[in-house]
């Protein structure tokens, strides 16, 4: 049916109700026409494939008595896949194991190394601190005068850098001058 045709049997119908089912009759009909032509299909190509497999594919002796071994023991070899596939998930599980304690592992050398960096960080503020102090005695014991040395400690006392220190002794030493000439 063309599209004219099908124009004029709709026009037939009085309602669109009568319409659409007998439309829907039609789509019903060309699927079925189309599932017939399909199945028709697939037979002729199936049989056009066998046909050349079986004129062109001529199989050696060996690999024809290899293939009819291997349905013979076709039952034993599935076994041994399932023994084996047995084994495998053993092994999976042991492998497991493994993976969880190189985890656990991993996990307690990388706290084991953090707590060895916040030493170190620690150790090293400490020797800096113990620098500075060492320099800040070194620079006092250069003054000339006890009172000097004395007030020079409780400023120094707790600073934490050479320029600081470097500051404070300057500030002590233009006083004890500007004393010195009054």
């Amino acid at each position: 049916m063309d599209k004219k045709q099908i124009i004029e049997q709709l026009k037939k119908f009085p309602t669109d109700e009568t319409k659409a089912i007998w439309l829907l009759s039609q789509v019903e009909q060309l699927e079925e026409q189309f599932e017939t032509a399909n199945d028709i299909i697939q037979d002729k190509c199936e049989k056009l494939i066998s046909e050349f497999f079986s004129e062109t594919l001529d199989l050696p002796k060996k690999i024809k008595k290899y293939a009819q071994i291997g349905m013979r023991y076709s039952g034993f070899i599935n076994r041994l896949k399932t023994r084996v596939a047995i084994d495998e998930m053993v092994v999976d599980e042991e492998i497991k194991e493994l993976f969880q304690m190189a985890k656990a592992e991993i996990q307690s050398l990388r706290r084991e190394k953090s707590a060895i960096l916040r030493d170190t960080a620690q150790t090293r503020k400490d020797i800096k601190n113990f620098k500075i102090q060492l320099y800040a005695n070194e620079q006092i014991d250069l003054l000339k005068t006890e009172n000097q040395k004395r007030k020079a400690k409780q400023l120094v006392e707790g600073a934490n850098s050479k320029n600081k220190i470097d500051c404070t002794l300057r500030e002590i030493r233009k006083n004890a001058k500007h004393e010195n000439r009054i």
